[in-house]
């Protein structure tokens, strides 16, 4: 997909309405819009590169806008290079492994393993999807440690 449309087929749909929709209200009140880049992106070791860049000349993130294809939405995926390897547990289940915001080519997209190895497969394969959200900068955390058993609180 490479425009800001929303259509029932894509990810940014069911992100930004059936799983948005299920969320409770306090925290929709949390979420502000975001910019999600989406650039197509072979293989490149430079995390930088990951999404800005044009042929070798690496780009600020102001200038990002003008040379990948962005998506605005209060939820999206993780991009390549933003792995949480540590966050997904162990094993190879398909549970474990999570999609990329970032497609590969016009048939693979981008996905992180639960040992932080980024593959490039079909779509059509049933892995995990993590939202990302971008939340109020009022937002702090106010209780928790971040661990399974006391998970962060959130809140103004």
């Amino acid at each position: 997909k490479t425009d800001n449309t929303q259509t029932s087929d894509y990810w940014d749909y069911y992100l930004n309405n059936d799983w948005y929709n299920s969320i409770e209200e306090t925290s929709k009140n949390m979420l502000v819009d975001g910019t999600y880049y989406q650039k197509q992106l072979s293989d490149d070791s430079n995390y930088k590169g990951a999404v800005c860049k044009t042929a070798s000349n690496i780009v600020s993130i102001k200038e990002c806008a003008k040379t990948t294809t962005t998506w605005t939405g209060k939820v999206g995926l993780p991009r390549y290079g933003e792995m949480f390897a540590s966050q997904q547990g162990i094993g190879s289940s398909n549970s474990k492994v999570m999609w990329l915001i970032n497609p590969f080519s016009s048939s693979n997209v981008w996905n992180v393993s639960d040992g932080g190895t980024a593959n490039y497969l079909s779509p059509s394969r049933s892995f995990g999807a993590r939202p990302s959200v971008n939340l109020k900068s009022t937002i702090k955390i106010t209780g928790g440690n971040g661990t399974k058993e006391s998970p962060f609180i959130l809140g103004e």
